[in-house]
């Protein structure tokens, strides 16, 4: 159990540095789902919650002041914790959606601080034109609260499965059933969530195409995206050529 908590807590401490190589996406549910069942022994179980967990954040974004719930320790620990207990793909959504609002405040409230601290000092340094100053205040400003997150991931895992997988013992099939219908419903929620902010005029008939080629025509999804290339690639020669009748539409008015 040790070295499992450990190899969880790498997985954590390799999300969460995703800002040292750039984004690369590799803090979203469905990576870090994975590499925590692979190092488990469960990477097909890892890959299907950290998939469920996906459509659970899918939506959860940080605008202006609002901060999403702490995705990568929800993910770790959900599906984590999960595997531990036997679960399902429902109760990695169960745990971790909860545990990433819980470790959102938790984090708030103890890296905050420090990040204002180390931006203070990244000012200091700017005022002095100390560039490798500027460097140091915003690695460390990342590092720290990195770090200081670690043993919390490390301890919920190690004092936790034990815990989660008596708790599953005794919870009645029917809450069960109906933490697993709830959990179906957080990916419509956040799919939802993430039509709306991109829904418009213009798109909504794509939206609908799709949706009744699938419905009855029976095409997958594959067949799907490649019908949206095609399409998206012949707008886009429409479009080029508009812009180029205008353009001689408008060399002809000038001529005259």
């Amino acid at each position: 159990m040790l070295v499992k908590a450990l190899l969880v807590t790498l997985v954590y401490f390799f999300g969460r540095c995703e800002w040292l190589l750039g984004s690369g996406n590799i803090r979203r549910p469905v990576i870090l789902g994975t590499l925590t069942g692979i190092v488990l022994g469960h990477p097909a179980e890892g890959a299907i919650m950290g998939a469920f967990l996906e459509l659970a954040f899918l939506g959860a974004m940080s605008i202006g002041a609002s901060m999403p719930p702490e995705m990568i320790s929800g993910t770790v620990l959900g599906v984590s914790l999960a595997i531990a207990a036997g679960g399902e793909a429902e109760t990695a959504v169960a745990l971790g959606v909860p545990i990433a609002s819980l470790l959102l405040v938790v984090n708030t409230v103890l890296n905050q601080p420090i990040i204002i601290l180390f931006c203070h000092r990244a000012d200091y340094f700017a005022e002095k034109g100390d560039d490798k100053g500027i460097a140091r205040s915003m690695f460390w400003s990342g590092m720290v609260p990195t770090l200081i997150m670690c043993p919390i991931i490390f301890c919920g895992f190690y004092f936790g499965s034990d815990v989660v997988s008596q708790a599953l013992g005794f919870v009645p099939g029917w809450i069960q059933s109906g933490v697993s219908f709830g959990c179906n419903m957080i990916p419509a929620i956040g799919f939802a969530m993430l039509a709306q902010m991109i829904f418009s005029k213009k798109l909504a008939p794509f939206f609908f195409i799709g949706y009744f080629l699938v419905q009855y025509l029976e095409i997958s999804t594959m067949g799907i995206a490649i019908f949206a290339v095609l399409i998206a690639i012949l707008l886009g020669y429409a479009k080029i050529d508009a812009m180029k009748v205008q353009r001689a539409a408008e060399v002809d008015d000038n001529e005259f």
